[in-house]
């Protein structure tokens, strides 16, 4: 119980320094930072500065290295996971101020994951219940490294809706500190991380919230991003007690509807290193729900999928089938109530113009 206090005292000082910045950023950063213009693209209706994630980025390392443990293990832990995160929010907040070629992106932080992975931080079995576990052998650095490129990135995709992957992140954060302190007991590695970065972001998000007045961000999407991809495979080292499949189920959400948009726009042909707006949840939006309606929802499904993760840790392999039934279907009925809103939608456009 002690060691909490100095945990949660930093996220709550991470929280207030963490609207501080943002504020400070909305009357002064102008100059610097890059307005998001209401278009096509966007569900926003207003010029709208991004960039309010910049603080996460000195605020989170600083305050976790604060109040690390004296373990070796915990500080080797918590250093290479700021590793990860910390260049990926740097090559973020460069693109916030100065755009960088999607390739060039991809490329550094494939270099920054391959790194991670290198050191010996790698998912050495996946667990998905009916296949039962097994090996990746020689392929665990690079499907390891393709897995932190891309969840690092997914978060950053789903940051396209006020507040929506803010309060995710929370979730996110809160349901790995949930998980490793029920499995090992909560200490200051990687659930004292989680839980200052839910503070930083909890603080940010007084700004985000709708109508937001200030944008996260690549620097701030980036960092969280990274993170969680970090996280996931530190969580899921031998010894831990967490399986792979819980904390990847535990964002599931947010991996399938990145997952499925990008296979969507693989087959229709398009260029997927392209700015859209094809996501699920942005397609519900412009559909006719309201963004509040769109929030709840995803906010729903990610609580649902994080009891669900508990349970793939601590359950048995009948409650884990369940558990992979109820989320795929949750996510196929994610897809089927996303076309029959858009068909709705189509439908009710005719008749507005003819009652005109």
């Amino acid at each position: 119980m002690n060691e909490l206090i100095p945990i949660v005292s930093a996220a709550v000082s991470s929280g207030i320094a963490s609207y501080g910045v943002a504020k400070w950023l909305i009357r002064h950063g102008g100059p610097v930072l890059r307005h998001d213009l209401p278009g096509i693209r966007s569900l926003h209706k207003h010029v709208t500065p991004r960039g309010g994630g910049l603080g996460l980025l000195v605020l989170v390392p600083a305050a976790c290295l604060l109040v690390q443990g004296e373990a070796v293990d915990t500080k080797a832990t918590i250093w290479w996971l700021f590793g990860l995160a910390l260049p990926n929010g740097l090559l973020g907040a460069f693109d916030d101020c100065r755009p960088l070629p999607p390739q060039l992106k991809l490329i550094l932080q494939f270099v920054i994951a391959y790194t991670f992975a290198s050191a010996g931080y790698i998912v050495h079995f996946t667990d998905l219940s009916l296949l039962g576990a097994f090996g990746l052998e020689w392929t665990a650095p690079l499907l390891t490294s393709l897995w932190v490129v891309w969840l690092t990135n997914v978060f950053n995709f789903m940051d396209g809706m006020d507040a929506l992957a803010g309060v995710s992140g929370i979730i996110f954060m809160t349901g790995l500190t949930v998980i490793e302190g029920s499995s090992s007991g909560t200490k200051a590695g990687i659930s004292g991380a989680c839980i200052i970065a839910a503070g930083a972001v909890a603080g940010f998000l007084i700004l985000n919230r709708p109508p937001a007045r200030i944008f996260m961000g690549d620097g701030g999407a980036l960092f969280i991003g990274g993170m969680l991809a970090g996280a996931t495979v530190l969580l899921s080292e031998p010894g831990k007690g967490v399986p792979f499949a819980a904390p990847l189920l535990l964002m599931g959400t947010f991996v399938f509807d990145a997952g499925y948009t990008l296979i969507r726009r693989l087959f229709a042909g398009e260029r997927v290193l392209e700015p859209h707006c094809s996501h699920l949840y942005q397609r519900l939006a412009r559909s006719g729900w309201s963004h509040a309606q769109v929030r709840s929802l995803y906010f729903g499904l990610n609580l649902m999928m994080g009891g669900g993760a508990l349970i793939l840790v601590y359950g048995d392999v009948v409650l884990r089938f369940f558990v992979w039934l109820i989320s795929v279907s949750a996510c196929v009925g994610l897809v089927a109530v996303t076309r029959s809103v858009e068909r709705l939608s189509f439908i009710q456009q005719p008749m507005s113009h003819e009652q005109k």
